[in-house]
């Protein structure tokens, strides 16, 4: 079997939860067959580090081919509004990079290509018409979600844009992944959603591969964290609903919030007692397992939470809310799920002061991984997939 693996931005290094999924698909693609090539996009926010890439896997296209600006525009979102395409899916394609692709593919025959997100969809016309390989796009969450929960909160103007972004970006998942041959999505409830958008295609789910490592936090440790890329909404929500109406409670206990996280710049966050920022840390796995119990108040989003599954893998106690938990099989026995504010008081107060309730929720959430996530099990997912 040979395999073209393209992704939306470099998955080296791996510096958000996407990076961290797309890893784990390219790394679980290449236990499946040694014959795997890689690909990817670069972006104003996405710089390539190809030094970061293992050589055996990277198929160099010129570097200039593979740039993309992806800057928003007034101009793009005006030209979105008046075509009635999708401004966030025509900013990732590049006229450069569209022939890149196609001469790559008629180079080699490939067998199966997966397109890592929904947002290299509008490269799947080109691939089928030049390629017979089985086309699969992974499906990080349902995109369109996104777009429709951030306008319930947003001002009249802003609402009224962000819900035409959701409607058209609704009609195009669907009318892209329908040109795939499989879909393959994180959760059984993304896979749901899907189907009952509309989407007709095989749909696959196919969980992110993780190790559980031997790695041992430090359950003596009453503080607690939060870790993700704060250019990406949800997390960015997260922050300002834990430092507006949760942390406040519960700033003068004595433990301390770190948060962590790429892109931290253009966020105004209040600056609370026993609060620390640490912007972009080089190794997430460090941090996790010397700052305490995770924290994610999540309110958007859909798909899985790539930071708590790493946080299982590690043995790491992790709180969440009933829309973070999406995607856990047997959440309840696996995190501590708080919804209303005093529900997170509650649970921080009762994790600060227990040694013996961290160490069983990490214990917990460390064999939840061996038992739903394992490389071997998602290969043999893989596999079924692509025989049925």
């Amino acid at each position: 079997m040979k395999v073209l693996h393209i992704s939306n931005k470099p998955v080296f290094p791996t510096i958000d939860g996407g990076c961290v999924a797309m890893k784990a698909m390219l790394e679980s693609l290449m236990q499946l067959t040694p014959d795997v090539d890689h690909v990817y996009i670069h972006t104003p926010r996405h710089r390539t580090d190809s030094s970061r890439y293992p050589a055996e896997i990277q198929r160099p296209l010129r570097h200039e081919t593979s740039f993309i600006d992806t800057s928003v525009s007034l101009s793009g979102a005006l030209k979105g509004l008046l075509t009635g395409k999708n401004y966030n899916l025509s900013r990732f394609h590049s006229a450069e990079f569209h022939e890149a692709i196609k001469q790559l593919v008629q180079e080699k025959s490939y067998t199966l290509i997966v397109l890592e997100s929904l947002f290299l969809v509008p490269y799947v016309e080109m691939l089928r018409a030049v390629s017979n390989a089985t086309i699969v796009v992974r499906a990080h969450n349902v995109e369109y979600l996104l777009w429709q929960q951030q306008a319930k909160d947003a001002s009249f103007l802003k609402k009224w844009y962000l819900k035409h972004l959701a409607k058209t970006l609704k009609k195009e998942e669907v009318d892209g992944l329908n040109k795939t041959d499989l879909v393959w999505t994180i959760t059984d409830e993304d896979a749901v959603l899907l189907r009952k958008t509309g989407v007709e295609t095989k749909i696959a789910t196919i969980p992110v591969a993780m190790e559980t490592g031997t790695s041992q936090p430090d359950y003596n440790n009453p503080d607690f964290f939060h870790i993700g890329a704060l250019n990406w909404e949800p997390n960015k929500l997260a922050v300002q609903r834990l430092l507006s109406t949760i942390w406040p409670w519960f700033s003068h206990s004595g433990s301390k919030l770190h948060i962590a996280g790429s892109f931290p710049e253009g966020n105004h966050f209040p600056q609370l007692p026993g609060v620390h920022f640490h912007g972009f840390v080089e190794n997430a796995r460090q941090f996790m397992t010397e700052n305490g119990t995770l924290i994610a108040p999540i309110l958007t989003g859909s798909g899985v939470r790539i930071k708590l599954l790493e946080a299982l893998a590690m043995g790491v106690p992790c709180i969440t809310t009933p829309l973070g938990a999406a995607g856990i099989k047997d959440a309840e026995n696996v995190l501590r799920i708080a919804d209303s504010d005093e529900d997170w008081i509650t649970a921080l107060t009762e994790f600060s002061g227990a040694t013996e309730l961290r160490q069983q929720a990490g214990e917990k959430g460390r064999a939840y991984i061996g038992k739903y996530h394992s490389f071997a099990i998602v290969k043999n997912l893989i596999t079924e997939s692509l025989a049925r």
